[in-house]
């Protein structure tokens, strides 16, 4: 009985994965080019990034491929599915869509709103570096955004908090380089810190010797998760 039970729980399981992928992998995807005439944005291409950029008297919307972050007059935002390049143009969710409408129809765009709040950041020669910092979804890794000076590469690095008797743990680090718009954005692991509550600072660095750091506390990767409903009880 126990067997028939586990095999019942994992099937319903596996189709109701099944079904979320299916529902996700259906949605209708918009053009911006289409969003961007529709609406009165000029469409600006941003090589070799693949990026667009959406320009209103007022109003400043940078859009990349494959990333949920966005930024609207500088700050950042985020979309529910990452756009899509295809055919020279970049594909939309319908949510994402909606949300360019909306701002296209706002009297006054104060931009979006940062994830968290980042310290001064300090000058170079070539130019300031900030930084913010968002939990990734699905993932134990955080999504890292900032602005620095056109095509300046930026070290994104992570130390960890995790207890006042330990000492402050080196994570990991990656590279990322700044679009000609002046903003970059990269995805980095919180491995071996998967500890809830735990305190990660955030670290970009240019080589010019510009820096900026923000705070991020470790959380669940799916903290909107549901689990299927159990059997009924009496079921078997």
């Amino acid at each position: 009985m126990l067997i028939k039970r586990v095999g019942r729980t994992l099937i319903h399981s596996c189709v109701m994965l099944v079904a979320v992928t299916a529902a996700a992998s259906a949605q209708p995807m918009q053009s911006l080019a289409g969003i961007a005439h529709a609406y009165g944005y000029e469409y600006v291409r941003l090589n070799p990034e693949m990026a667009v950029e959406l320009v209103r008297p007022g109003l400043d919307v940078v859009i990349k491929p494959g990333t949920r972050l966005f930024w609207v007059n500088g700050s950042l935002d985020a979309t529910d599915v990452p756009p899509a390049y295809v055919n020279r143009d970049v594909y939309v969710s319908a949510a994402m869509a909606h949300k360019l409408a909306m701002l296209a129809r706002a009297p006054k765009h104060d931009g979006g709103t940062r994830a968290a709040d980042p310290q001064a950041p300090t000058s170079a020669p070539g130019g300031p570096v900030t930084v913010g910092v968002i939990g990734g979804v699905g993932a134990e890794a955080v999504d890292v955004f900032g602005s620095a000076p056109p095509h300046a590469s930026v070290r994104v690095s992570l130390f960890a908090k995790i207890s006042d008797d330990l000492p402050t743990v080196t994570l990991s680090s990656a590279t990322a380089v700044a679009g000609s718009e002046g903003k970059y954005s990269v995805s980095v692991p919180l491995a071996p810190d998967f500890v809830r509550g735990s305190v990660v600072t955030v670290q970009a660095a240019t080589d010019a010797g510009a820096t900026a750091t923000a705070t991020y506390v470790v959380g669940a990767p799916n903290p909107t998760f549901t689990p299927a409903p159990a059997d009924p009880p009496g079921k078997s």
